[in-house]
């Protein structure tokens, strides 16, 4: 809801609850003082107005943090270092240089929170990602609402880590909260986060990565008007922007693109598409190899986890699954785990593997 829509529904209601407190008055007790009716409506209309512009101004719509300008907003520079490649943001920029052709990144979404049990699930993918050589991860979205959930979460990937870890909010983030916690996290170096709302294009010569935060329905953000949400014409302003860089291209988004099929990425309990068009149109503009993408826990029951497959025609487009410590159970009585991905994109060749997480079950 548009901010003006806001403040006409406030002040409604406002002036609706004033109206009833003027009704109420009129069937007051003994000491009720009569009022002549025209200043009585008058006064009372004023102070809806300036009650509901007082509310109003305390409310704002969700974050529109897919939108470039919002991308281009000041931040402090950050790099390092990390098998061979130095990775250095220049505003919505993330610049890798040096290496080979080919990037590993691995893909995470959907913790949550960080219980005892997803922490153990995040070790456990972090452990597989450093088996698989992986160089960068991303994280899709969707890894706490507050800052002390999202920095846990986040921490528990970027620690110490070989890699640099960019950080796409996803339905389920504050932005705020997401922004404290990435700062929080790379203050004393110990960490390199990048924010995926602001470093929206990873460029290197192997790959070109271009970031979709947040959803496109403001109603569904768990963190309500702090969240994030995207409007279709930023996410095909990016994927403008992606489609004229050096192929292979990837897209990361949180929410997956809309699809049709069983076999569609998009298919969660019950066979409905949850994907959005808003990401169709922006995968179609951008033309990638791959599209990574979180929000659906059912993409990882997938038969053919922890083998490597190659891409067919593009776009690739695959779920990585949630790594939130409750396990999944599906309607057929089966009970799923979690998955993260490892994609390996190369001028040639694009792979993935999906790194499937134990079940939990007490």
């Amino acid at each position: 809801m548009r901010k003006w829509g806001v403040v006409g529904l406030a002040v409604l209601a406002v002036a609706g609850a004033s109206g009833g407190a003027w009704w109420l008055w009129g069937r007051g007790g003994a000491d009720a003082q009569p009022m002549d009716v025209g200043e009585l409506a008058g006064d009372t209309i004023a102070r809806g107005v300036v009650e509901a512009m007082t509310v109003a101004e305390a409310m704002h719509e969700a974050y529109p943090c897919a939108r470039l300008d919002d991308a281009e907003s000041p931040a402090p520079p950050t790099s390092m270092t990390a098998f061979g490649r130095t990775f250095e943001r220049e505003g919505q920029l993330l610049a890798v240089s040096g290496g080979d052709k080919t990037l590993v990144i691995g893909f995470v979404a959907d913790a949550r929170e960080p219980t005892e049990r997803t922490l153990t699930n995040l070790a456990g993918v972090r452990a597989a990602f450093e088996k698989h050589k992986v160089e960068l991860v991303v994280s899709l979205g969707g890894m706490g609402t507050s800052e002390a959930q999202i920095e846990a979460s986040l921490g528990a990937l970027a620690h110490n880590a070989k890699w640099p870890v960019v950080a796409i909010p996803g339905g389920r983030e504050s932005i705020p909260a997401h922004t404290a916690a990435i700062a929080s996290l790379s203050d004393g170096g110990r960490s390199v986060v990048f924010d995926g709302a602001r470093v929206r294009v990873i460029a290197m010569d192997g790959a070109s990565i271009g970031t979709l935060p947040g959803i496109a329905d403001p109603s569904q953000l768990i963190a309500g008007n702090e969240g994030c949400s995207h409007g279709v014409e930023s996410l095909v302003e990016l994927a403008t922007l992606l489609g004229e860089r050096p192929a292979p291209r990837v897209l990361a988004s949180y929410a997956p693109p809309r699809q049709s099929g069983e076999t569609a990425s998009d298919v969660a309990a019950g066979h409905i598409h949850i994907g959005e068009d808003a990401v169709a149109r922006a995968v179609a503009v951008a033309k990638p190899a791959v599209v990574a993408h979180g929000l659906v826990d059912e993409a990882a029951d997938d038969p053919k986890s922890g083998a490597v497959q190659r891409a067919a025609a593009p776009p690739l487009i695959v779920g990585a699954g949630s790594l939130d410590g409750e396990p999944l159970w599906l309607p057929d009585g089966r009970v799923l785990g979690g998955s993260a991905i490892v994609v390996t994109v190369g001028k040639n060749r694009t792979t993935w593997r999906r790194i499937p997480v134990p079940v939990g079950v007490d």
